[in-house]
């Protein structure tokens, strides 16, 4: 009897990983920059700062038990592609800010496809892999996430480097 190994990395699974990776490296992207706008630009304060990253948040958290139910209920697939458009036009809408209310709500906002899209790329991938390596796939899955978190501190740490350079040449 013979029996055939599934394959782990399917186009499909590439693809899903590829999208996640793009989507935490635009969030963590925006974790360093956005209050720095809001401060240098915007002129806001640190609590305001602070009300406007807990909006993301406490939004994204809150959206998550029902992403789970309306992936279960209308499928995986379309919803994640979707939101991620949804995402991509929630961070280009950012551009449009011009006050504190608007990069709130906008924050708000994004918290919608991004709480939506994280559930739904964790529920497909495991639907992607075969049940033999899920363990294994859960951990590749994950593990680019991590990366960009550290790095997102890193960022962090360079931008306000770069902040403090370019006050001290002005």
């Amino acid at each position: 009897m013979r029996t055939t190994a599934q394959k782990l990395w399917t186009r499909d699974l590439m693809l899903l990983l590829g999208s996640t990776l793009m989507l935490w490296g635009c969030h963590y992207f925006l974790v360093p920059v956005l209050p720095m706008f809001a401060v240098q630009k915007l002129g806001a304060t640190g609590a305001q700062v602070g009300l406007t990253s807990s909006a993301m948040t406490i939004t994204a958290t809150i959206v998550r038990p029902l992403a789970g139910y309306a992936l279960d209920r209308w499928g995986r697939r379309w919803i994640q592609i979707g939101f991620l458009v949804a995402f991509c036009g929630v961070v280009w809408g950012f551009g449009l800010v011009r006050s504190m209310a608007m990069l709130f709500a906008a924050r708000a906002l994004q918290a919608i496809p991004f709480g939506v899209t994280t559930t739904a790329s964790v529920t497909v991938a495991a639907d992607l892999v075969p049940s033999a390596t899920r363990r294994s796939a859960t951990r590749a899955h994950r593990s680019p996430c991590a990366r960009l978190w550290r790095s997102g501190c890193c960022g962090s740490l360079w931008s306000r480097c770069l902040s403090a350079r370019d006050t001290a040449v002005s």
